[in-house]
């Protein structure tokens, strides 16, 4: 199985934060989007996984 994960953002610590939160520059904005984007879609599909790994888990113990 082969998975994809196209989005790439280079953050700085210096720039890209302020107190903790993320505040990217404009030219950071552009690749966040996409990037949050797949983040989403992976997290989703991942969801349907979850719960049958966390059943065999209690089951195993």
């Amino acid at each position: 199985m082969s998975s994809e994960f196209d989005a790439f953002v280079g953050l700085s610590l210096h720039h890209d934060f302020e107190k903790w939160s993320l505040k990217p520059t404009a030219a950071q904005e552009a690749g966040l989007t996409p990037l949050f984007e797949q983040l989403e879609s992976w997290s989703a599909a991942l969801a349907t996984v979850r719960p049958a790994a966390a059943d065999e888990e209690e089951a195993a113990a």
